[in-house]
């Protein structure tokens, strides 16, 4: 399983999922001849004989009851919206295989944390609907974003295991391992340094890597076999 791959899937659809969900009208909705209701974070809309009226949870709860309902509703929107932009950013980290932050500030991290806060901001925003919700039904939206909270949360912690493993580690330390045959990532052209298992050595000789030049300055550059990367002394980097 390749969990750089998975995460960006995960995170790239909770992006999507989050954004839809929290600026459209599709958590219920209902209708009768040619009157509907169609209802969402940003508001109701209300059709009538072809005529639509749209407004805010806000101005709907003053009309009649709902506070809590047009409160976790504008939660929602904000949430879903640095959500999305988190999940987001996180899941072009991964595709440019970039690891962005550390500690508490780890994109991973956040992408868990904002999947968590919209997937619990979803259950009360629906729980807290007014008394007279009955009268409409369940429409897309509900679902969806319980899906975008779970799928943050998940691609978040694919994410952080992608961070942890030798491609992710790789990668934080500065570039990602070019593949030159099975099994040996390497430089270009080049060959595993001698001594390295597998390979066959001439009696009496003492295991030397080869002369091995940097793409970019030149320089001599040396295997590290705890990273499986060649390393440039002179730029401290990896290739």
């Amino acid at each position: 399983m390749d969990k750089r791959k998975l995460a960006l899937g995960l995170l790239a659809g909770a992006a999507l999922f989050m954004f839809i969900t929290a600026f459209t009208k599709t958590w219920w909705s209902a209708g009768e001849g040619r009157r509907s209701i169609s209802v969402g974070p940003t508001g109701i809309e209300m059709c009538r004989g072809g005529e639509c009226e749209s407004m805010s949870l806000s101005k709907a709860a003053r009309r009649g009851s709902g506070g809590t309902w047009a409160t976790m509703g504008t939660f929602v929107m904000v949430f879903g919206a640095i959500g999305g932009l988190v999940c987001g950013g996180a899941a072009a980290a991964v595709g440019m295989r970039k690891v962005v932050g550390s500690g508490p500030l780890a994109l991973s991290k956040n992408a868990i944390g904002m999947g968590s806060s919209y997937l619990l901001l979803s259950i009360i925003f629906f729980a807290s609907v007014p008394g007279d919700g009955g009268k409409i039904g369940l429409s897309f939206g509900f679902p969806l974003a319980l899906l975008a909270g779970a799928a943050g949360i998940a691609g978040g912690l694919m994410m952080k295991q992608w961070e942890e493993s030798p491609d992710g580690m790789a990668a934080k330390a500065g570039g990602a391992p070019v593949a030159t045959g099975p099994g040996f990532p390497g430089m270009p052209g080049q060959q595993p340094p001698m001594g390295m298992p597998g390979m066959q050595q001439p009696m009496g000789m003492a295991p030397q890597a080869p002369a091995t030049p940097c793409t970019r300055c030149g320089a001599p550059l040396r295997w590290v076999a705890e990273h499986n990367r060649w390393y440039c002394e002179k730029e401290q980097q990896y290739l």
